[in-house]
């Protein structure tokens, strides 16, 4: 695992800060997560059992250190659970982020988010709160997408590694769909599956430890302004 002592001064902040507000939402992570199988059928077809997993803080952190975001960017987490990757991501990088926002399926899990939103303005304040956003929707709707996304680079994060091909081709699609040139797509474990597409370049690949002691590997993709739109994934 990480030391936290390796992350950036503004890292090792939100990392303070953040641990307190997670910890104290332990009870509603476990009564939220219970939803996790239902939602992984409406998403996903019947069968899946897991789609959904939790962010190591450090791990994330360390990654998003390493990004090469632009100033003014809009952080979007796909599938984003309790959206503690938004939080994180407003709370350590005010630099380059603008705002930072979540999108869940699960109703249980994003009421859940909410409250964390809440715990979140009660101990960091309006200058993260005001900056994060969780919504309840599809991320395969263009509806359930930022407002803001127009108005900076989007940074797109789908921590995609439970699940089913079928299901990251039709994200896939989206991204694609909401995304211009300078765009950062961040993904775990499988690689964008189009790689018949041009319009995006690999940047990174590297290996972060996601989830306690399970690792995972991570790519990092930039949409540069050429190619077409040609997804490859039989869909």
């Amino acid at each position: 695992p990480l030391d936290a002592s390796a992350l950036e001064a503004p890292s090792r902040a939100a990392l303070r800060d953040c641990a307190l507000l997670f910890d104290a939402s332990a009870t509603a992570t476990a009564a939220a997560w219970s939803a996790r199988v239902e939602a992984a059928q409406r998403v996903g077809g019947a069968g899946i059992e897991r789609t959904y997993g939790e962010i190591d803080p450090v791990g994330f952190l360390a990654l998003l250190d390493a990004l090469p975001l632009a100033r003014g960017s809009v952080f979007v987490d796909l599938g984003c659970g309790l959206g503690k990757a938004a939080i994180l991501a407003a709370a350590a990088r005010p630099d380059a982020l603008r705002t930072a926002h979540g999108i869940e399926i699960a109703e249980p899990l994003h009421r859940a988010s909410l409250e964390l939103h809440e715990a979140t303005r009660a101990r960091m304040g309006a200058q993260v709160a005001d900056r994060v956003t969780q919504v309840c929707g599809d991320i395969r709707d263009s509806a359930s997408w930022p407002d803001d996304r127009a108005d900076g680079t989007i940074v797109a994060f789908l921590y995609w590694s439970t699940w089913p091909e079928e299901l990251r081709c039709a994200v896939a699609r989206r991204v694609v769909a909401e995304t211009a040139p300078g765009a950062l797509v961040v993904v775990s474990r499988f690689s964008l599956p189009f790689p018949e597409v041009d319009c995006f370049e690999l940047v990174e690949r590297r290996w972060v430890d996601f989830e306690k002691c399970i690792g995972e590997t991570v790519s990092v993709y930039r949409r540069h302004g050429s190619g077409s739109d040609n997804y490859g994934c039989g869909l």
